[in-house]
């Protein structure tokens, strides 16, 4: 592949055909457009790769397991395989609204001493109803998670800092 992405956007997946491709077009919708999309089949049973591999797009990228590894090993592998400063997971069965990187990645650009942008979240059912959503009151910034275990993934939906930036010590809410 040519130039370093700026983001990565890795889609583990086991079995879910019936979601991916829509989680694929929202990362391809995206307003921000210098990422690569890393779509991890964890050795599935039904149409996944069939359904990715209708997509024609350079900044995707398809690895299918031999066999299943388990969803945390699938992830890692993801972490492994990203060459984006910045990196975010998404569910195969999720989206993402198409400012989401350019607002993440701009939040964490604006405010380099941050480790990790959280942002809400609405929960949508099979049809993409909305029956829920993350807390309104979710302080905008959490000051000092510097004492906190680093696992070194961070949360979904969120992006992490520029790698081998050394990461700051808090995280923001994008909503603010």
């Amino acid at each position: 592949m040519g130039t370093v992405p700026r983001a990565s956007i890795v889609i583990p997946t086991y079995n879910c055909a019936r979601y991916v491709g829509t989680a694929i077009e929202c990362v391809l919708g995206q307003t921000f457009q210098d990422f690569e999309l890393l779509v991890l089949d964890n050795a599935s049973t039904d149409e996944t790769p069939e359904v990715v591999r209708r997509y024609d797009d350079r900044r995707l990228r398809y690895v299918r397991n031999p066999r299943n590894l388990g969803f945390a090993a699938n992830a890692q592998r993801g972490l492994e395989m990203a060459r984006g400063a910045f990196l975010t997971f998404l569910g195969a069965d999720d989206v993402q609204e198409p400012e989401f990187l350019q607002r993440t990645v701009g939040w964490l650009q604006a405010n380099p001493n941050l480790s990790l942008v959280q942002t809400a979240a609405v929960w949508i059912d099979e049809a993409g109803t909305a029956f829920g959503e993350s807390r309104a009151d979710w302080a905008p910034v959490t000051p000092d998670t510097s004492r906190l275990p680093s696992c070194g993934i961070g949360c979904t939906p969120g992006v992490s800092p520029p790698r081998g930036s050394g990461g700051g010590s808090t995280s923001a809410d994008t909503s603010v």
